[in-house]
């Protein structure tokens, strides 16, 4: 990548080109992370223009994977700004989210979310699944019955309109895993 583009991102290039070292458009670049061993380790996306990799201008997207289990990402991604920092933990050679993990990755964006929330998941078995929305003090705002579901790549879109703005927390049932996250609503 660009390595004069700072922590912040490069901003708009207005009618100049791109700096040096940007990557092109349409290409796969593959990168090899060499890590020292188990550990937690993060790993920092900077977008020189400053509207990340997906989607307004094309549907650009990174996948980070266990060396040791290169059928299922640890981290995916690409909707974001300037900048994107996402954390993962490495455990004797298998990351966190295992083939003995029903889900392989959850991500709620955008967050604070406005008009709507977009959560994707990868199942890497088929599932039972499940998402339960909960305001601050505890009530359900959003629901969804448990459905099976197939192996792969999965997205839901739900509407926040007419959540009042505050903190919400997700329940994500898969199988007997449960995941809670917490979300923004509003601006």
């Amino acid at each position: 990548g660009n390595l004069n583009v700072g922590p912040d991102g490069g901003g708009s290039f207005g009618n100049t080109l791109p700096g040096p070292g940007a990557y092109a458009n349409n290409v796969v670049i593959n990168k090899s992370l060499n890590l020292p061993g188990d550990g937690c380790y993060s790993i920092f996306f900077v977008d020189a223009y400053g509207d990340g990799m997906c989607c307004e201008y094309g549907n650009g997207y990174y996948k980070l994977y266990n060396g040791n289990n290169p059928a299922v990402p640890i981290l995916t991604g690409g909707e974001f700004e300037a900048t994107e920092h996402r954390g993962f933990e490495i455990k004797s050679t298998t990351a966190v989210f295992s083939p003995d993990h029903a889900v392989a990755n959850l991500r709620l964006f955008p967050n604070p979310a406005v008009d709507q929330l977009n959560i994707e998941f990868d199942l890497v078995q088929p599932s039972f699944v499940a998402l339960t929305c909960f305001n601050a003090l505890g009530q359900t705002v959003y629901h969804t019955a448990p459905q099976q579901l197939p192996f792969g790549e999965h997205r839901w879109t739900t509407s926040v309109n007419d959540w009042p703005a505050g903190v919400y927390f997700i329940r994500f049932q898969v199988g007997d895993q449960t995941v809670m996250e917490k979300i923004q609503v509003g601006e």
